[in-house]
């Protein structure tokens, strides 16, 4: 079951808003990458929950799924894909992959 739990707005929480905010025109999936772990380090009193879960995570993982590319319409497809190719590179078979410029 769900529940609400309400964000004080302290400093590090605005700072890592506004962070997130800012992050959105990057097209460079490591430094995003990177800037997550950082903010995720600087919110150790979170539970795995409400750090999984925290607008900030999901702004993040937001614009890492668009620079990869797995949003929108037919997408899951995509994402299945990708598994399925992680399953054949795990077992040392080369696989094709279609890449969509966006930088």
């Amino acid at each position: 079951m769900s529940y609400t739990w309400t964000i004080e707005p302290d400093e590090q929480t605005k700072a890592a808003a506004e962070e997130a905010v800012a992050i959105q025109d990057a097209c460079n999936g490591r430094a995003v990458l990177a800037a997550l772990v950082r903010r995720l380090d600087a919110m150790p009193d979170l539970d795995g929950d409400k750090r999984n879960q925290h607008p900030v995570m999901i702004a993040y993982l937001d614009k890492l799924a668009s620079l990869a590319h797995t949003q929108g319409p037919g997408i899951n497809d995509r994402i299945l894909k990708a598994h399925d190719a992680c399953l054949e590179l795990k077992e040392g078979k080369a696989v094709d992959w279609e890449i969509f410029p966006i930088c």
